[in-house]
């Protein structure tokens, strides 16, 4: 029985398993397929942009921090010498937006 089982396993037949035709016909019937319009779809640029924001947030508290007299950590302070090349990219990326997203 054991030898049975092992021939099986190892041929890929499972008892009671969907065949793989069956499998892949679910995937490319026109009728079952997922409705996606573009719409729907998460705007990358947006994503990024989140990202950047947050990062601008922490820089501003880092700041502030620092402001109050705390010192900062050597990786805090080049956080905050990077805030220039955030903004810019932020700029750089609401231009395309404007140029290549229609909302």
């Amino acid at each position: 029985m054991w030898v049975m089982q092992d021939q099986a396993a190892s041929s890929g037949y499972r008892p009671g398993a969907p065949e793989f035709s069956d499998f892949l016909d679910r995937f490319t019937s026109p009728s079952e397929a997922p409705k996606v319009s573009v719409e729907s779809l998460p705007d990358p640029s947006e994503k990024k942009l989140a990202k950047l924001r947050k990062k601008l947030e922490a820089i501003e508290t880092l700041k502030e921090r620092r402001e109050r007299g705390e010192k900062l950590e050597a990786n805090q302070l080049a956080k905050i010498e990077k805030e220039g090349e955030l903004l810019e990219e932020i700029k750089i990326l609401n231009e395309l937006q404007k140029l290549f997203i229609i909302r």
